[in-house]
């Protein structure tokens, strides 16, 4: 995924352009105080999930870095984030009640590269993918369903924020990937398709959902 600044300045966000198609924008958050936060709904907690999205680094805040997720260390939730523990690598996080699946996928993503992460749970194993290709597996007991947190860009539950452009984020409601896959650089709306934030609006304060059911705030 090939993509070049632009920049627009708008509120504390940058947009970045894709080279070859002047509206297509991705949001570059500065990890002190940007993000994009969605409104709790029980849909975010699916009894089968795939979250996923398209990023970049840009920065450096410290040892967690979250891109996408409702993590928050206490309560059902999922998230992926980068930690400078392993060269700011990937972790997939899945949380049922207070036991916590995690992964340390080795590989650092710390290169200013577009790369696609997928946090993949068919209900029983979390999987994690990093460019199409699976990095791990773990064996999950119990479901999210009783999670009530929102969803965030950008940013957790902890108080961590993420200095990175991220693009194309994608929540279902179905284990996309169960081997490894070329990562498309534009999704489709689906049957299962909770939400889908492909943040091209290029200025405002709302991250528009492209099933119109999960709109975000800047």
């Amino acid at each position: 995924m090939n993509k070049y600044p632009i920049i627009v300045m708008t509120m504390s966000l940058l947009f970045l352009a894709h080279t070859v198609e002047a509206q297509n924008f991705a949001l570059q958050f500065d990890g002190s105080q940007d993000y994009v936060q969605v409104p709790y709904d029980s849909a975010l907690y699916p009894s089968a999930l795939t979250a996923e999205c398209w990023f970049r680094t840009t920065g450096e805040s410290g040892q967690q870095e979250p891109l996408i997720g409702n993590f928050d260390n206490s309560s059902s939730a999922y998230g992926i984030e980068l930690d400078s523990r392993c060269g700011r690598c990937a972790v997939f996080y899945f949380q049922v009640g207070s036991t916590l699946y995690q992964t340390w996928p080795s590989g650092s993503l710390n290169d200013s590269n577009w790369h696609h992460v997928a946090l993949v749970w068919d209900g029983g194993n979390l999987k994690g993918f990093v460019d199409g290709v699976s990095v791990t597996t773990i064996a999950t007991s119990g479901g999210i369903g009783n999670g009530h947190n929102p969803f965030y860009v950008g940013r957790d539950l902890q108080g961590f924020f993420a200095p990175v452009a991220v693009d194309e984020v994608r929540i279902s409601n179905v284990a996309r990937y169960t081997t490894n896959f070329p990562p498309v650089t534009g999704f489709t709306v689906d049957s299962n398709t909770v939400a889908y934030w492909r943040f091209n609006t290029g200025t405002g304060t709302t991250a528009f959902d492209e099933t119109g059911g999960h709109n975000g705030t800047l």
